[in-house]
């Protein structure tokens, strides 16, 4: 097996920033910025991760159009997308007057969407097939 030598320009270490947005339901433009005042988000392999942002109450207007499985939710760090997924839940924490908005990965459409007609493909890069699926 062969390993390539170019070096991996990868910075890890603490993020200078981090901002949520609501995204539209194709996952690909910025809506409306989420005040978050909790952030908790992270990566799995071979499963679907998720995301959790508190929002205090002095914020929450602007969640009043987000809705789960329409939009999605967006985690950008250093002002690089790093996390991105459908909103799942929108929820008012049991203690307290925050909400929190529940997302998972892009993967989590694989379980939620139902393919209402046989579509025929030959020749076409799974990939792309998958974001026609998504974006149906």
């Amino acid at each position: 097996m062969a390993y390539s030598t170019r070096p991996i320009k990868t910075k890890l270490g603490t993020a200078d920033s981090y901002e949520c947005w609501i995204v539209d339901r194709a996952l690909r433009e910025k809506l409306i910025p989420v005040p978050w005042s909790g952030l908790d988000f992270g990566r799995v392999q071979d499963d679907i991760s998720a995301a959790d942002v508190t929002v205090a109450e002095d914020g929450q207007a602007s969640l009043r159009g987000a809705r789960p499985w329409r939009h999605g939710l967006g985690i950008w760090r250093n002002r690089k997308m790093e996390w991105i997924g459908p909103i799942t839940s929108v929820k008012r924490s049991r203690d307290s007057t925050d909400v929190v908005v529940g997302a998972q990965d892009i993967l989590a459409w694989t379980m939620k969407r139902f393919v209402r007609e046989t579509i025929e493909y030959e020749l076409i890069d799974f990939g792309l097939l998958f974001d026609i699926l998504i974006a149906e």
